[in-house]
């Protein structure tokens, strides 16, 4: 079982290193829309997604994925969590 707060923090390092995010980005947060301020494209959402699976060995459901708490790094944090409880 992984606690949302150790898959924050793999998420955020992955997201930070991925997609080269600086540490001093001041828009930059867990709570950020990933997608809207443009950390992630669509492309970069499937690498996430495959970051994810192989690390938390969980499958992500299509309704969970799409949904708005997918968007941040908190709110998918807390997916993937409930998937490996």
């Amino acid at each position: 079982m992984a606690s949302p707060a150790a898959v924050a923090d793999a998420l955020e390092a992955f997201i930070r290193n991925q997609f080269r995010v600086s540490s001093d980005d001041p828009d930059f947060s867990r709570d950020v829309h990933l997608f809207e301020y443009g950390y992630v494209d669509s492309v970069g959402a499937t690498e996430v997604l495959a970051f994810v699976e192989s690390n938390f060995q969980v499958q992500v459901p299509d309704e969970q994925l799409f949904s708005e708490e997918a968007t941040t790094i908190h709110g998918f944090a807390a997916i993937v969590a409930a998937l490996t409880s």
